[in-house]
């Protein structure tokens, strides 16, 4: 898990997420961000390619990205 194992990039993921300035365009990523039809689509192409007739969406990681990281 990224943010388990890799914390430079989970701390870059989180100020892109999170960030609502023009950088990114007044917080794009985090507006067009649709993390359940992500897992959904993974599962049904995964499942397709498998042959698999059933799919288990999984609940988490809860929440999708952790707040923001404050620098002090």
């Amino acid at each position: 898990m990224i943010r388990h194992d890799y914390p430079h990039i989970d701390r870059w993921l989180r100020r892109l997420y999170w960030d609502e300035s023009e950088k990114t365009n007044g917080g794009a990523f985090k507006k067009t961000t649709n993390f359940d039809a992500f897992k959904l689509g993974y599962l049904f192409s995964t499942n397709r390619r498998m042959q698999v007739p059933f799919s288990i969406v999984p609940a988490g990681p809860a929440p999708h990205i952790l707040p923001p990281i404050t620098d002090a």
